[in-house]
């Protein structure tokens, strides 16, 4: 069990500057230079970098192992998919929520959960679509579910030029992710 997960996310941080999308990329290289500058070695650096976007090695290892897949070629389309959907940038307003107590913390920690469940989903079902590469998987799952995929932009795009994003405008976009996971 725990050494088969260990194995695959070793592979997966070892991949992860090729399967990361644009803004996961641009972040990870932030950090990474942030911890640099603070004089910790470059290994490290890259290591603690990379925690939080390792967040979601055990449900890429999870994807990888019911597809049959290679962890990197699952990783490549998750993270495709979080780009292209707008769940990347809906994953760092939940991070930034201020949780003022317990209970706010546990609903932002309910929402993060849900977001990395609903993303795991979707990446199994568009591996399951043909395509020459992950992306074009991700492609054609996208162009078959034109209409929530288009309602879900929308509230991304209101989400954005609105004011922060709040608990309550959160769970919103979550339900239009979750009508496309159905």
């Amino acid at each position: 069990g725990v050494l088969r997960y260990a194995a695959k996310v070793g592979e997966l941080f070892h991949e992860l500057d090729e399967v990361l999308g644009v803004t996961e990329h641009a972040r990870l290289k932030v950090l990474r230079s942030h911890f640099i500058g603070q004089h910790v070695p470059e290994d490290l650096a890259a290591r603690i970098a990379s925690l939080e976007i390792l967040h979601s090695a055990l449900d890429l290892v999870e994807v990888s192992m019911a597809t049959r897949m290679n962890i990197g070629y699952a990783a490549k389309a998750y993270f495709d998919i979080g780009e292209r959907l707008g769940l990347t940038w809906i994953k760092e307003q939940i991070e930034s929520l201020a949780a003022d107590g317990h209970w706010q913390a546990v609903a932002r920690g309910t929402l993060r959960d849900n977001l990395y469940q609903l993303q795991r989903k979707i990446t199994g079902s568009a591996l399951a679509c043909k395509g020459r590469d992950a992306g074009a998987r991700v492609g054609q799952w996208i162009a078959r579910r034109a209409a929530p995929v288009d309602a879900l932009k929308r509230v991304v795009v209101d989400l954005r030029t609105g004011s922060a994003p709040d608990f309550a405008t959160l769970s919103v976009a979550l339900q239009a992710v979750r009508r496309l996971a159905q």
